[in-house]
């Protein structure tokens, strides 16, 4: 597969993100997510190691929509419930100022899994 056509991957603890096929797999199973929640996740884990700002959350998942911050709240734990307990501590919350992604994160091609089970 030519190099530009290789899908971006991430992996942290037992999972696997494939942001491009709106992906979280852990192990050869696929995690259920929400639309919105995935949107987040994804942030988070491109920006891993910074706080990423609700203000910027918010624009990027919900872009022209006015809600309140009290959404990305319901986003997160809905994301905190899916990882735990194999990544428990992996977003913590930076009060009045927005998330951090904190777990390990190493990113990959799909070229580079070396036969983790990504499917086509």
């Amino acid at each position: 597969m030519p190099r530009t056509q290789e899908a971006e991957v991430v992996t942290f603890g037992p999972y696997c993100l494939i942001p491009g096929r709106r992906l979280l797999l852990e192990g050869q199973d696929h995690v259920e997510l929400g639309g919105r929640a995935f949107d987040i996740l994804v942030l988070l884990v491109k920006r891993s190691g910074e706080v990423v700002a609700l203000r910027e959350i918010l624009e990027h998942v919900w872009q022209d929509l006015m809600v309140s911050e009290s959404n990305i709240r319901v986003q997160v734990c809905e994301l905190r419930r899916a990882l735990a307990p194999k990544c428990q501590r992996s977003i913590v919350t930076v009060p009045m100022r927005g998330y951090v992604f904190v777990a390990p994160v190493q990113r990959l091609t799909s070229r580079q899994l070396n036969g983790y089970p990504v499917p086509t």
